[in-house]
């Protein structure tokens, strides 16, 4: 919600909505971006549809899995350790 209403979810506004209301929200978003799409030619459609690196931007594979590739593992296990980074 904070990225496209600028709401935090624990803020008071945020907490009185009701699931259905929330729902609403994610399909309407779900919608506008589908009609986004259709507005595209096909060969920018397709670009805009490619999955991407969320660090570098280059094209991804198709896997089963999905992976962060920003994680930093070697981070997370310092501070798994209770380390301070």
């Amino acid at each position: 919600m904070l990225k496209q209403f600028g709401v935090l979810p624990g803020e008071k506004r945020a907490r009185r909505m009701t699931r259905r209301e929330l729902l609403y929200c994610v399909l309407q978003q779900q919608l506008d971006g589908e009609e986004a799409l259709s507005e595209l030619c096909p060969v920018c459609r397709a670009a805009a549809m490619e999955r991407r690196c969320t660090v570098c931007g280059a094209p991804l594979m198709d896997t089963e899995g999905t992976e962060n590739t920003a994680f930093d593992w070697e981070r997370y296990q310092i501070m798994k350790e209770g380390r301070s980074v």
